[in-house]
């Protein structure tokens, strides 16, 4: 997030506004991530630690909230980027497609898809919705 938040600090004045400042900053948020997760510090993260062993307090949600979440963590790098953002970010289909540079369509069918792939990941799970 501090990296974000530097990074648009600092280009605050190459935004154009063609599209809205929430768009553009969650553009510049995605790509600090694709940073990180090319970095040599994130691949000496140990990835096989689970919430069972992190401490009682942040383990504090609940078990649903953790299956889902693991669940849209299992999904490929392209679907869980448009569930993400639609759910979670709140954004509308028009604004992800603005900000992955992607047609209207591509962003609808890569949700389609997100969804018919988590229904088949939480099939069986106690999840009841």
């Amino acid at each position: 997030m501090q990296e974000t938040f530097l990074k648009v600090y600092r280009s605050m004045g190459t935004f154009r506004g063609n599209c809205s400042e929430k768009t553009w900053i969650m553009k510049i948020a995605m790509h600090a991530c694709y940073d990180i997760n090319r970095s040599g510090w994130f691949r000496m993260i140990n990835r096989r630690i689970t919430p069972d062993m992190l401490p009682e307090q942040a383990a504090a949600c609940e078990e649903q909230d953790e299956e889902l979440a693991l669940a849209v963590m299992q999904l490929p790098r392209k679907e869980r980027e448009v569930i993400l953002l639609y759910y979670y970010q709140g954004m509308k289909v028009q604004e992800i497609a603005q900000t992955l540079q992607l047609a209207h369509s591509s962003v609808s069918g890569r949700l389609k898809r997100g969804r018919e792939r988590m229904k088949k990941l939480l099939e069986g799970s106690e999840l009841d919705e």
